[in-house]
């Protein structure tokens, strides 16, 4: 593809800091998900607000952009060497991950209902049967996952990659991606509702983290085939923004109005109007204002992995060692976001980031 695109970078960069910030709003949730941790004694409804809202930006960014770079990667690389390029960025970081710290978070979670049981009773009696939890890692075994296919589908079809003449994709295109990501979300959520699903211990998702997830990442793959992004293709309009805000204010009122979980029509298509018009709202922002390269954004993008590797383990700790703390909710988020900010990035900067698997040349 030539030169890295600056911009898609510094995107991507801001997303996974968001996903650190969520990470610690989730202590102050009314309705967590049985993927939380701990859990503040006053806890707002704005948490769960903001969390839902953030959760439909996240996945489809990160899973669009890596899925447009993996593109790029196997287009030019024979299988074998892609797969071990994303075994030593996403299949070490994920397996050392869940063995060593994923176990931490699990087991403060795991005190919300049991409160004198001790960590080694935890691990070797619970984690691996009703408290396991991938923590974070989830994404990088279903991101793996997803490289797996794209190498099937380029083994059964070698032109499966090949790239086409650039295109604007059209109002119909983009009345599929809804249609299809709305049916999608409400099927999963009247059937599995917000419970996380466990494969083998590999595999561990939401239903409809997983619809959204598989549907951004192809449209990641259709984004490289046809040459978006670039200097002669499709790149999203700013017009998009109002469209992304209006958007955001309407889901955080449908979410308001109802004690819980939205219904599941109106908040499947909310939810999918949500991702695709943040897509290519932030696309569009980052494309014309984030376009730069400078010491501080490359310094984010070189950190900015192996923080979100060690933020739950950070976050989670923090958090309990400030329990006894009487501090306001958002006092104490941004205490324990800063202090997580200055731990990872020191871990990160002067240790994990002279690892393999975290060097920059390699991307996800």
């Amino acid at each position: 593809m030539g030169k890295r695109i600056f911009f898609i970078d510094n995107l991507r960069t801001c997303v996974i800091l968001l996903a650190i910030i969520c990470s610690a709003a989730s202590e102050f949730m009314i309705y967590p998900d049985s993927h939380a941790y701990l859990l503040a004694q006053t806890r707002s409804w704005g948490a769960d607000i903001f969390i839902s809202w953030s959760a439909q930006i996240i996945l489809p960014v990160l899973f669009f952009i890596s899925a447009f770079f993996g593109s790029s990667s196997l287009h030019i690389h024979v299988s074998r060497v892609f797969f071990k390029e994303k075994w030593i960025r996403l299949g070490w970081p994920w397996l050392f991950g869940v063995l060593i710290l994923a176990p931490e978070p699990a087991f403060f979670s795991y005190l919300n209902h049991d409160s004198t049981i001790s960590f080694t009773d935890f691990y070797l009696y619970h984690f691996w049967s009703d408290g396991f939890s991938q923590g974070q890692f989830w994404f990088l075994s279903l991101l793996l996952g997803f490289f797996l296919l794209l190498i099937a589908a380029k083994k059964c079809s070698h032109a499966f990659l090949q790239r086409k003449p650039a295109s604007i994709p059209g109002p119909l295109f983009w009345t599929g991606i809804f249609i299809l990501h709305s049916l999608g979300l409400y099927i999963t959520q009247s059937v599995w509702s917000n419970h996380w699903i466990n494969l083998l211990y590999v595999f561990t998702f939401r239903a409809n983290f997983l619809i959204t997830s598989l549907i951004y990442f192809f449209l990641g793959v259709h984004a490289y085939k046809y040459r978006w992004l670039t200097p002669h293709g499709y790149t999203p309009s700013a017009a998009w923004l109002p469209v992304f805000l209006i958007i955001s204010v309407m889901y955080a009122c449908l979410l308001s109005v109802y004690a819980g979980p939205a219904l599941p029509v109106l908040s499947a298509a909310a939810a999918s109007l949500l991702s695709l018009s943040g897509l290519l709202a932030l696309t569009a922002v980052f494309a014309k204002w984030g376009n730069q390269n400078t010491r501080f954004t490359i310094t984010l993008a070189h950190i900015s992995y192996p923080l979100y590797f060690v933020s739950e383990t950070l976050l989670q700790t923090t958090a309990y060692f400030l329990q006894p703390l009487a501090l306001g909710g958002c006092f104490k988020i941004i205490l324990i976001l800063t202090l997580t900010f200055i731990y990872g990035y020191l871990i990160s900067k002067y240790a994990l980031i002279h690892l393999p698997c975290f060097k920059k040349q390699y991307f996800i």
